[in-house]
């Protein structure tokens, strides 16, 4: 999900509680490309859910090696 108060490459996430980590990124889809969402910070922690920010690094199907 982006917003208008995102910089250009960061997206934030809408995770369940205790889920959010500094040390692990997340793989996503983004307009039918791969990306990588490298955690920037916890925005917001409630009992129920996390807010946080990542910066999305969006890979060119050009560009695996898979």
């Amino acid at each position: 999900m982006k917003s208008s108060q995102d910089r250009e490459g960061q997206v934030r996430l809408l995770l369940g509680r205790d889920n959010f980590s500094m040390s692990h990124s997340l793989y996503s889809q983004y307009e039918g490309n791969d990306c990588l969402l490298i955690p920037i910070t916890l925005l917001e922690k409630d009992s129920d859910y996390e807010l946080a920010s990542y910066r999305m690094v969006i890979e060119d199907a050009a560009d695996e090696t898979r």
